[in-house]
């Protein structure tokens, strides 16, 4: 496995679907190039981009990778604020576009057909990634998704009322510089009361440092404006949604799980498979490729 960090330039907002536009990418605020930090692994086969969660990054897909390094070439992109990739600069608001022009930009130049994959934030990434590159996603992988503002179009104001409410905690204390605060709040919320009283001080002290990036996330996915009618028409037809359960029944945050959100979006021809235990985010330097099942590879190429 290896790491890159090529320095990318900047282009348009808008990429014609013929285009090699992942080649380049918009600099920081459409003014300055950045280096885009990714890990790869193989070198042969169909090109598979890994899009990681919220206080994660590019290293929880190693495992995956090592699973599909032989058959695949497999990259992992480190969204702003991750690894080597520059922070997103406090004065601009982010959108999903900024972050899939960054992932457009980790992708193999001559990269033909793209195997898909984010999990939770990077899912609703991965989602633009997928509309703005129409034609080249060969299958869209999306796991605990959280385009969390389809809610309020779907009606569902309670819910998307418990999502504003995590999403101002995090933008209150993390403009105060309360980065403990905030993060024993988005631990606990995610991963279920006393979490953060479990954790041991040094794994306190980095799981704060992997959340400030989430300060921008929130207004990137809160800010979308996309229906769900015009994401099924974007989107592939040919997707796997994978979702968790609590012994089989739904979680009362549901609108955390991709069932009730995805569920909104028409896809066609998708795989529904559940697995059980706590959602979200593996966390700083935890392994996320034990979200897929044990057929991870069939899984990509069916």
């Amino acid at each position: 496995m290896t790491v890159a960090t090529p320095i990318i330039a900047k282009v348009p907002d808008q990429c014609p679907t013929t285009s090699m536009c992942g080649q380049r990418a918009n600099g920081l605020n459409n003014h300055q190039p950045f280096k885009v930090d990714y890990l790869e692994a193989g070198s042969s086969g169909p090109v598979v981009m890994l899009v990681h969660s919220s206080v994660s990054g590019a290293r929880q897909w190693r495992r995956l990778m090592d699973d599909l390094k032989d058959q695949f070439r497999v990259r992992a992109v480190n969204l702003f604020g991750y690894g080597k990739t520059p922070s997103w600069p406090a004065e601009a608001t982010q959108t999903l576009s900024d972050q899939a022009r960054l992932v457009e930009a980790a992708l193999p130049p001559d990269a033909g057909e793209i195997y898909l994959v984010g999990h939770s934030f990077g899912g609703s990434v991965a989602m633009k990634v997928a509309a703005r590159l129409a034609g080249r996603i060969a299958r869209l992988v999306l796991l605990e998704t959280n385009p969390f503002y389809l809610l309020a179009q779907a009606g569902r104001m309670d819910a998307f009322a418990e999502a504003m409410e995590l999403r101002n905690y995090i933008k209150k204390f993390g403009a105060l510089g309360e980065w403990a605060t905030a993060a024993e709040k988005f631990a606990d919320y995610w991963n279920g009361a006393g979490t953060w009283r479990k954790m041991s001080f040094d794994r306190r002290i980095a799981f704060s440092e992997a959340l400030k990036p989430n300060f921008f996330e929130w207004d990137a996915v809160m800010n979308e404006t996309t229906p769900a009618e015009q994401w099924a028409a974007l989107l592939p037809q040919r997707n796997v949604v994978s979702m968790r359960s609590w012994h089989g029944f739904a979680h009362p945050r549901d609108h955390g799980n991709p069932a009730s959100v995805l569920s909104q979006l028409g896809l066609r021809g998708g795989a529904w498979s559940r697995s059980h235990g706590p959602a979200h985010a593996p966390g700083p330097g935890q392994s996320a490729g034990r979200l897929f099942s044990g057929a991870r590879q069939q899984t990509i190429r069916e």
